[in-house]
């Protein structure tokens, strides 16, 4: 962790095929788009969530990358973030088992928390927490496939997605509601400064009050046979515990309040 630029680093180990997660909870300090909260995943040396932000200036899509609902973050629809939505790393605390780390914004009123768990090294818990959301209408959970839409797998509930790469690293989420309503949109970006833009795909699911998703890098189907996130329980004193089932073991995460 990186704590003057409040950025967050989680991966497994240091190979060139590592799962990688980066946590971004700084403001826009004027050269970088309003994406406090966003994600990025790495594994198995690809790009599978990606910042839509790498490209050429002089090709005019500087305005397109930097929307808000263009990266892996949280947003009120397609509303852009403030540049400085008062940011902070609340919380992060890393050991062998289980990386953890919480960021928050402050946009008026509302406040959303995001709860980051890397557990055993393997894959990730996203919790959102929303709170006082009255004055600003619906939120988004926005996700920046490495895929374009024809290599996305979408469960008729749309409760897992997946990408379908024919080798190497793929990604599943996973979330625990079905009442989410979910919007597909297209997308060419750059994911290198020099290189063609490639066909990417973006989810933006309407979210409650409730949000949590499983991230899972994958090689094959064995990590997904099984594994679900099967419910978010509050308790009487507002703390929450997520509830997690994977290749059959069932696991508990407890959410620290702030």
């Amino acid at each position: 962790m990186l704590p003057q630029a409040q950025l967050v680093a989680m991966r497994s180990d240091w190979s060139p095929q590592a799962r990688y997660l980066f946590f971004n909870v700084s403001p826009d300090g004027g050269h970088h788009q309003p994406d406090t909260l966003s994600i990025q995943i790495w594994s198995g040396g690809r790009y599978l969530f990606i910042d839509p932000g790498v490209g050429h200036y002089y090709t005019g899509e500087w305005a397109i990358a930097a929307r808000s609902w263009w990266h892996n973050c949280p947003t009120f629809g397609r509303q852009s973030l403030p540049n400085n939505p008062q940011p902070r790393i609340l919380h992060w605390a890393p050991s062998p088992e289980l990386d953890y780390a919480v960021g928050q914004i402050t946009i008026r009123s509302a406040k959303i928390y995001r709860h980051v768990f890397f557990v055993d090294r393997h894959y990730w818990i996203v919790w959102d927490e929303l709170l006082d959301l009255r004055l600003k209408g619906e939120v988004w959970e926005n996700f920046h496939f490495v895929v374009k839409r024809d290599k996305l797998e979408v469960r008729k509930d749309g409760r897992l997605v997946r990408t379908a790469l024919p080798r190497g690293s793929n990604i599943a989420l996973l979330t625990c509601q079905s009442s989410w309503t979910l919007d597909r949109e297209d997308a060419s970006r750059w994911l290198a400064y020099g290189d063609k833009p490639i066909p990417t795909a973006l989810l933006h699911f309407r979210a409650t009050s409730e949000v949590a998703t499983l991230l899972i890098p994958f090689e094959d189907d064995t990590d997904l046979q099984q594994t679900s996130l099967d419910r978010i329980e509050r308790l009487a004193d507002s703390r929450v515990k997520l509830h997690i089932t994977r290749l059959g073991n069932r696991r508990v995460l407890a959410a620290k309040k702030f």
